[in-house]
Parts: structure tokens; C-alpha cells; sequence
């Protein structure tokens, strides 16, 4: 998960996800690295940015495609939403994710 740190984890951020997250979510994370990658980089792009809150409380994003998350963006206000789930990452609830 070392590709975490392109993203702004740190060692110590990757060890805590190891720790704290459920065996199959870090199984996933683990796995699916190119799909992870996308969808952050999406998110990041966009600007989200808390993407460690992301992670560590939205993992259920991390099974769908980036196609699936950058619709779901693309069909609502994209400023609006990221304003509020830079606030507060169960916001994704408004969009659907």
C-alpha cells in the first residue's frame, strides 16, 4: 500500500489502516491498487481533500468503479459536494456513494 504515499500517507498512516480497517477492506486496498489509484486521483482532482478521512471511513468507494464515482459526481454540483465532503466524508451519502 506504499502507493499511499503519493497521496499524502504517511508510514504511519498506512500501518493504522492496516490496523484499524477490516481484513478484506485492506485485502482491497491491497489488490486493487490501479482502480484505487484512479478514483483517488479523481477525488483528488476535483478537490477532495481529505482523502486519509476517505479512506479510512468511505472504503465501501474503493469496490465500484472510477467510472461509477465520476458519474456520480458529474450528475450533481461538483462544488457544492466537494465543499461538503471536505466538511465531513459521510456527505458522499448525498450523491448516492
Amino acid at each position: 500500500m506504499d502507493y499511499l504515499k503519493e497521496f499524502g500517507f504517511t508510514k504511519d498512516d498506512i500501518k493504522y489502516l492496516y490496523d484499524n480497517l477490516d481484513e478484506e477492506d485492506v485485502h482491497e486496498l491491497i489488490i486493487q491498487e490501479d482502480r484505487i489509484t484512479n478514483i483517488l486521483k479523481y477525488l483528488k482532482s476535483i478537490g477532495i481533500n481529505n482523502l486519509k478521512d476517505v479512506i479510512e471511513n468511505r472504503t465501501e468507494l474503493f469496490y465500484i468503479s472510477s467510472s461509477t464515482v465520476k458519474r456520480a459526481f458529474n450528475n450533481s454540483n461538483v462544488k457544492n459536494i466537494v465543499k461538503l465532503i471536505n466538511e465531513d466524508v459521510s456527505n458522499f451519502d448525498l450523491i448516492n456513494l
